[in-house]
């Protein structure tokens, strides 16, 4: 995946990583940080200048509007056909500018609740809600090498429809109400997979369901549904959050249209195929932060920046 190329370029000129980051003004991702180096300097800055901008805005204060309207082509893979199933430009709640992408950041084997700070992603939020304020983080915070870890998957574009939950399991995110189908027992959370391309629509207790609710449809956003993944379950399962909320608790896992798995890129550049069949360990058990060993197997070990694994790509 050459857009790795741009985030290693990130670095050289920053010295750390991009990172998440909350505002009064709005949410912004991990991807605006980087559109210089996608050739987007307009949108650049068009969110510096609404930064230093302190009148009312019409777009309900949130940042990403002009900024992220239109396709960015190189954010879009041709295996996903969701892609074609909505226009860049359609809103959702907030009045954001959808902006399509298929190629989500390593949360690392956590999930993310809004803002915070896991210690087990290269890609660090700046402010964090639970008290623990983070920092960028830099290569040399990488413990476990860039070849062992995980910096983008795949991830599919959501198929949902205006006002309608999304059953689609490639895409969609099951909004559980109870935060223990993710940080108490992420398994539950796969067991909501029916047949096919589906969630059981008689285990999901659905909510929301607008096109804001799916994942990929945000390339701007720092919330987990956008343009975010955890290594967790293994690609192609279910992704979910803890209530009906891109804000709360929740994870996304990596997935594809390709047969039988994702393609992942580390951090070294190096591209691989990732198989659905990939060991992940215990993954009914609950998710652990800091520099600890993961328990989701190969899988997790390469989502830790800093778990001392020895796992490498299978």
């Amino acid at each position: 995946m050459d857009r790795l190329i741009i985030y290693e370029s990130y670095h050289d000129v920053f010295n750390a990583m991009p990172s998440m980051i909350e505002l009064p003004e709005g949410r912004i991702g991990i991807y605006p940080p980087v559109f210089p180096f996608l050739e987007q300097q307009a949108r650049y800055d068009s969110i510096v200048n609404r930064l230093n901008f302190s009148a009312p805005d019409p777009n309900d204060g949130k940042i990403p509007c002009q900024a992220l309207r239109g396709e960015i082509s190189i954010l879009l893979c041709p295996s996903d056909g969701n892609e074609s199933n909505f226009t860049s430009g359609d809103t959702g709640d907030h009045g954001l500018i959808a902006t399509k992408n298929n190629y989500a950041f390593s949360m690392g084997d956590c999930p993310r609740y809004w803002g915070w700070a896991t210690f087990r992603t290269p890609f660090e939020p700046v402010s964090a809600n639970n008290g623990v304020g983070a920092a960028y983080v830099r290569i040399s915070k990488i413990l476990d090498g860039m070849s062992n870890t995980l910096f983008l998957s795949e991830a599919c574009v959501g198929s949902v429809n205006h006002g309608m939950a999304d059953l689609t399991l490639k895409g969609g995110i099951v909004m559980a109400g109870n935060r223990s189908y993710v940080d108490g027992d992420p398994s539950s959370c796969a067991n909501l997979k029916g047949q096919g391309r589906l969630y059981d629509s008689a285990k999901v207790v659905a909510a929301g369901g607008s096109m804001s609710q799916s994942i990929g449809i945000r390339a701007g956003d720092s919330t987990t549904f956008y343009a975010n993944f955890s290594a967790i379950l293994p690609p192609n399962s279910s992704s979910c959050s803890g209530a009906a909320s891109d804000t709360f608790l929740s994870f996304i896992s990596a997935s594809s249209y390709h047969t039988g798995g994702v393609n992942a890129a580390l951090g070294d550049g190096s591209v691989c195929f990732i198989s659905e069949t990939i060991f992940c360990g215990l993954t009914s058990t609950p998710p652990v932060f800091y520099n600890k060993p993961t328990p989701y197997g190969v899988w997790g070990a390469l989502g830790s920046i800093g778990g001392g694994e020895t796992a490498g790509v299978p």
